[in-house]
């Protein structure tokens, strides 16, 4: 998959969020419950029953796990065709006053042998926020594929039986997340504090549902953790203390997700090795307080926001 391509899928995940408004930000699959445990799936599917109070989804949302299309999957070979005038004009109105303000991509699958394409300022660089978490999440699965070639089964145990615990990894965040309750069949919403502990499926759910970059920081420190330790993944809190206590930032550094296509890993998506200054101190020094960015490289000169003020932004 060229570069192009692997962007425009990003612009498109990002277009799509937008497009569907807020309250769909909470879609996903509410059968998922069995599989993963995620409790914010049980909680909603007993709100479309009627047997708690809750907010209903529209219809649209509530399509089952059986009808999720991995639709590029027999498309390895898909380019993507030259940008069409026409389509790229009916975006740019869409853009309204801001239009030169905005970097977009769009692509109308609608005929699956004939797409159309449309760019507007496609090479210009942006921050792209929490379009950034797309990339944790794509990171993780793909470590897991890494360690689990053949084995499905293993990485859905992994996702669903690790235990992560919020420590000083996690940045202040104002995102809440639910907590779902069952005693209770009740949901809190709050920000995530150190010490909350929930599965690695619940921590990547916090991370992509309501955007939470509390849960985003404890999953980036989570892929150093599960690159290195490798099959003997998940550790003890008192193993991966001492891993991070012992290791100095360029050897953590060393066990992200790489961008190098390797041989005999056909489905392996393409990542870079985080680039100086991407793996910091924010607060003077702490061990502990390692915040890893896995972001385009930053322009020149430039250090993100939240390894400055040890604050995050959305």
């Amino acid at each position: 998959m060229n570069h192009r391509f692997r962007k425009l899928l990003v612009c498109a995940l990002a277009a799509s969020t937008l497009a569907v408004g807020p309250s769909t930000v909470y879609a996903y699959p509410l059968d998922g419950y069995a599989s993963t445990g995620i409790g914010r799936l049980e909680y909603q599917r007993l709100v479309q029953l009627g047997e708690i109070p809750g907010i209903k989804r529209a219809a649209g949302e509530l399509l089952p796990l059986s009808m999720v299309d991995i639709r590029l999957r027999d498309r390895a070979d898909m380019t993507l065709p030259a940008p069409d005038p026409k389509l790229t004009e009916r975006l740019k109105k869409l853009l309204g006053p801001d239009v030169e303000r905005y970097g977009i991509a769009l692509l109308d699958w609608s005929d699956r042998d004939n797409p159309r394409y449309a760019e507007w300022h496609g090479n210009q660089q942006q921050n792209p926020g929490s379009v950034g978490k797309l990339m944790v999440a794509l990171a993780t699965f793909q470590v897991l594929a890494d360690l689990y070639p053949d084995d499905i089964e293993a990485r859905k145990r992994i996702l669903r039986s690790t235990m992560i615990t919020a420590d000083v990894f996690s940045v202040s965040d104002l995102h809440t997340v639910p907590f779902w309750k069952p005693e209770t069949r009740t949901v809190e919403k709050r920000p995530l504090q150190q010490g909350d502990t929930a599965t690695l499926w619940t921590y990547l759910d916090w991370m992509m549902s309501p955007s939470s970059n509390s849960a985003a920081a404890m999953l980036e420190k989570n892929l150093i953790t599960m690159k290195h330790f490798g099959a003997g993944y998940p550790v003890s809190a008192e193993q991966e203390a001492a891993f991070f206590e012992q290791t100095p930032k360029e050897g953590a550094q060393r066990d992200l997700p790489r961008r190098d296509h390797q041989p005999g890993h056909p489905q392996r998506s393409r990542y870079r090795r985080a680039a100086p200054g991407e793996l910091l101190y924010p607060s003077g020094q702490n061990p502990g307080s390692r915040h890893v960015e896995l972001c385009d490289t930053p322009r020149a000169g430039t250090v993100p926001v939240e390894a400055r003020t040890g604050k995050a932004r959305r």
